[in-house]
């Protein structure tokens, strides 16, 4: 066998085995607390695009996604961190996720400033349901 038809099939067969890797590697968090922590994930870094695919398919068809990151591009409030609070009332189809959300408010309010800024946390509740492609999060409209 020549060295060229020898790199040939050790080509071909690296290809394989990467195709076959691919196709046995889930897309992307798949439980609603993972998928709930990389939307918060993607907004803390304002990674607006990024976050809007984990919202449902019913508001991605009401709200663009150029619309929704123009209207997460205007807010103020300074998110440092997301954590995974709690889950309640899941099933097969609906779950709700807690996630602990802290932010820092450096401006705007009276005794509040860059050098003293205002830092808290709040859990924010979300409603998720499941479809054939996998956990969404429902926004209340």
């Amino acid at each position: 066998m020549t060295k060229v038809k020898k790199y040939k099939k050790l080509l071909l067969g690296l290809m394989v085995l990467a195709a076959s890797g691919c196709a046995v590697t889930p897309q992307g968090p798949q439980s609603p607390e993972d998928r709930a922590k990389a939307k918060w994930d993607a907004i803390v870094v304002g990674d607006y695009a990024g976050a809007y695919v984990y919202y449902s398919p019913g508001y991605r068809e009401a709200v663009s996604e150029e619309q929704f990151v123009a209207t997460m591009s205007r807010r103020t409030l300074a998110l440092t961190d997301a954590l995974i609070h709690q889950t309640k009332d899941c099933d097969d189809e609906v779950c709700t996720v807690g996630i602990s959300v802290g932010f820092r408010i450096t401006t705007g309010v009276s005794g509040i400033s860059r050098e003293n800024p205002f830092e808290s946390r709040q859990i924010v509740w979300e409603d998720w349901i499941r479809t054939e492609k996998g956990w969404f999060f429902v926004p209340e409209r």
